[in-house]
């Protein structure tokens, strides 16, 4: 990994990722998942624990109009990548 990604652009990237909150001067978290107004579809991988599936169904149950998919894999937060084909069928079905 380290001929192909910079180590300072990864600090970088997961800092952001752990100082990003959706409600950030908005009001509270659940008023604000309520204000989204389009169709969303929420996909999350059952072993991810970067993007744990609680938080995944915690906004799927605030956003209306969310559907929630949990697609069981067992290569963590890269079944985003890996998991491509079953995350095209989820997207293609619900869409």
């Amino acid at each position: 990994m380290v001929k192909r990604f910079n180590v300072y652009s990864y600090w970088l990237l997961t800092k952001a990722m752990d100082s990003h909150h959706l409600a950030r001067n908005r009001g509270h978290l659940i008023d604000v998942l309520k204000a989204i107004q389009i169709k969303t579809i929420i996909i999350g991988i059952s072993s991810d624990h970067l993007c744990p599936i609680a938080e995944q169904k915690f906004m799927a149950q605030h956003i209306p109009n969310a559907c929630f998919i949990e697609i069981d894999s067992p290569y963590g937060h890269d079944g985003f990548l890996i998991e491509g084909k079953l995350i095209g069928e989820a997207i293609e079905k619900n869409s």
